[in-house]
């Protein structure tokens, strides 16, 4: 992996729970499974796909999380089937299975990514995906954070009034929709100090958490550096690169 040469890393929980290419891919494997659990045939699931052609992302992500659950699929297996229906049904299932273990396997080692998750948070709850067998469908359990509850990091973040008035000036003027997230919780932070600061509010932060928790001499590792470099550096903070391989 290529953050390997670091001497030591720290990932804060937010940074585990979602915004590295792993936990990216993973997202796919479920979005992926499930709708082969829906349509319980892989001709649909890929015309499902297609037909979600416009939205790139989905559809690349989507094609290799595929990709990924087919690399186990033999012929063998599939030899008790006698009809195009049976082999479709029957190569759905193969993949589902193999997607199944990606996702729990994915679980087990999610803290391997690094070499200390620092920033626990008391707000939100790990619990472990599970498989319905009613629906044949995986769930994650705790996907967003509880109602009605201050976010853990919130009570230190609205006395640093100075960053987060920094923030704003950095996002100020743009039109493109996570700035307008952005711009609207850090506002909330800044401006409404009494009003709690809920799910909503902390995913809008998004990129601007990592400025404001990374330590001094330390460095945030990202794939994408168009959106953290100038969050970060307006912190003195520095953004490093990095590709997976």
């Amino acid at each position: 992996m290529a953050v390997a040469w670091a001497r030591h890393q720290d990932l804060p929980l937010e940074g585990e729970l979602g915004t590295s290419e792993a936990g990216r891919k993973n997202l796919d494997n479920y979005m992926v499974h499930n709708k082969l659990a829906d349509t319980k045939s892989f001709d649909k699931t890929m015309n499902w796909l297609a037909r979600n052609r416009r939205k790139l992302n989905l559809l690349l992500t989507g094609l290799e999380a595929l990709t990924s659950g087919s690399s186990v699929v033999v012929g063998s297996e599939l030899a008790a089937a006698q009809t195009h229906p049976e082999t479709d049904r029957m190569k759905a299932e193969i993949v589902m299975l193999e997607l199944r273990r990606l996702i729990h396997k994915a679980w087990a080692d999610r803290r391997k990514i690094t070499l200390e998750i620092v920033q626990e948070l008391e707000c939100f709850q790990e619990d472990a995906p599970y498989h319905d067998d009613q629906t044949g469908m995986i769930f994650n359990p705790h996907s967003k954070c509880p109602t009605n509850q201050d976010c853990a990091y919130a009570p230190c973040l609205r006395f640093r009034k100075s960053e987060l008035g920094t923030l704003l000036t950095v996002i100020s003027g743009s039109t493109r929709a996570e700035d307008v997230r952005r711009r609207a919780a850090l506002h909330t932070l800044k401006n409404t100090p009494n009003r709690l600061f809920e799910d909503k509010e902390c995913r809008g932060l998004g990129d601007a958490y990592f400025a404001l928790h990374c330590a001094e001499r330390a460095t945030i590792l990202t794939s994408n550096v168009k959106d953290h470099k100038p969050l970060a550096e307006s912190l003195g903070r520095e953004v490093t690169e990095y590709r997976w391989e």
